[in-house]
């Protein structure tokens, strides 16, 4: 919610705004997880992702470091969707050089988008 709230401000001004709105509320999660991570077992689907949570924190709280840096990575995750999905087709083709082609194709066409 806050970072809708926020996209059409500077960069300077979102960071000011994460430093004010956002930063308390992981450090909230923090230590709610801190108090109870120990409460739950390791081996269910909650101690799994307290766990998970727990040894990515400083990844999670980057975005809070800079505003140009968004909390979300589904841009990069769909810039790369379609060489994903080429690079499965890749399993089908003839020849090695065929492949390498494919691929070649893929990143030029992907690189061109991105510019």
């Amino acid at each position: 919610m806050i970072e809708r709230q926020i996209k059409a401000l500077s960069i300077d001004e979102k960071y000011q705004q994460r430093q004010l709105r956002s930063v308390p509320i992981l450090n909230k999660l923090k230590t709610h997880l801190e108090n109870n991570q120990h409460k739950v077992p390791k081996d269910s689907l909650t101690g799994k992702a307290m766990t998970y949570l727990s040894n990515q924190w400083q990844k999670l709280n980057v975005y809070c470091s800079n505003g140009e840096l968004n909390i979300s990575n589904i841009l990069a995750e769909n810039a790369i969707r379609p060489f994903v999905i080429g690079r499965k087709a890749w399993l089908f083709s003839d020849t090695p050089a065929g492949a390498r082609a494919s691929a070649t194709h893929y990143s030029l066409i992907e690189t061109a988008k991105a510019n």
